[in-house]
């Protein structure tokens, strides 16, 4: 099941044609828990670093982390799980 979605994930990122390179990294804790990481570099050189903790037997993810950033490495947008504090 966790390989399953490895899979969808890496057919979709196939389709977009604005791709230049990405490259994934996947752990699997059991058949149905795993963890991917990612970067993606787009044609105009912005890159999307990503991470998620899966569980297939919940609809949403268990963790996650999007990065976007310019081609000068300044971050456009950050998105997460994580909980925020404000101190």
């Amino acid at each position: 099941m966790i390989e399953y979605y490895f899979s969808e994930l890496e057919q979709k990122l196939q389709l977009f044609k604005n791709i230049k390179t990405y490259k994934l990294t996947k752990k699997i804790y059991n058949s149905k828990q795993g963890h991917i990481t990612g970067r993606i570099t787009f044609e105009n050189n912005h890159r999307l670093d990503f991470a998620e903790v899966k569980n297939t037997d919940k609809h949403s993810k268990v963790k996650y982390r999007y990065h976007y950033m310019d081609r000068n490495q300044n971050q456009l947008f950050r998105y997460d799980n994580a909980p925020h504090h404000k101190h």
